[in-house]
């Protein structure tokens, strides 16, 4: 009977120490995982932040694109027209000479 006693507080003892690493280990995972969550926010912070600058700088280089593809046009306007003038003078040019002939 006494065996079964000491067995019986061994076993007790085991139980105890399993249950301490079991709880000192679930501990450790816990602060773990509040770690985790704490650097993950961080980082997406962080993410999110350098997300915005870049599309701050897109909007800013298709402004810009945009403005270039602006005056562009003008200037091709600008050209056509002129263009077209010379043409025109020419043409006047051509006639009146033929004219003469």
């Amino acid at each position: 009977m006494m065996e079964i006693q000491i067995e019986k507080d061994e076993q007790q003892k085991a139980l105890e120490m399993l249950q301490q690493v079991r709880k000192r280990e679930r501990d450790e995972l816990m602060r773990q995982v509040e770690e985790v969550k704490a650097q993950g926010g961080t980082y997406a912070e962080s993410v999110k932040n350098e997300m915005a600058s870049r599309i701050e700088k897109q909007v800013q280089m298709i402004e810009a694109l945009l403005e270039d593809k602006k005056n562009l046009q003008e200037h091709c306007e600008a050209v056509t027209e002129k263009a077209k003038d010379i043409q025109h003078t020419s043409d006047k040019q051509m006639k009146a000479l033929e004219d003469r002939l």
